[in-house]
């Protein structure tokens, strides 16, 4: 199993080193944004289509703890997907809308098993109140 761990965070390391200096630091922006609620509030406080995502989340998780959840697993998700498309914008965009056409397939790839169990106690804590939403397989 420590060898296993080992070996998937060299493959991880070797495709964050393949993004240029400036993809690197916009991932990493882009990451501290999305799960420090001070300054995504500041980054979305202009963008109708964001605070309409914004709104979105906050009506399924309520303002607490799963909504920060749901930001931090994004931030988890951009990752994967800014590695993969070695941070071709349009490639990136393109895998999105893919994402929209099979969910199931984009959540089996880009999903860890430790991303896929936080989402399905999400989901489990979220019906626990009350708002329906259909638990991942």
């Amino acid at each position: 199993m420590k060898t296993l761990l080992i070996g998937l965070a060299l493959v991880h390391s070797f495709a964050y080193a393949q993004l240029d200096q400036h993809q690197q630091q916009g991932l990493k922006d882009t990451k501290r944004m999305l799960t420090n609620p001070s300054e995504r509030n500041a980054a979305i406080k202009n963008d109708k289509k964001a605070l309409e995502t914004d709104a979105k989340v906050e009506a399924l998780t309520g303002s607490g703890k799963n909504k920060e959840e749901v930001y931090d697993i994004a931030a988890k998700v951009m990752e994967a997907i800014t590695v993969e498309s070695k941070g071709d914008p349009a490639k990136m965009q393109q895998m999105l809308l893919e994402a929209q056409s099979n969910p199931q397939a984009f959540y089996n790839k880009f999903f860890s098993e430790d991303d896929k169990n936080r989402v399905r106690n999400l989901a489990s804590d979220i019906e626990k109140k009350g708002t329906k939403v259909s638990s991942p397989k």
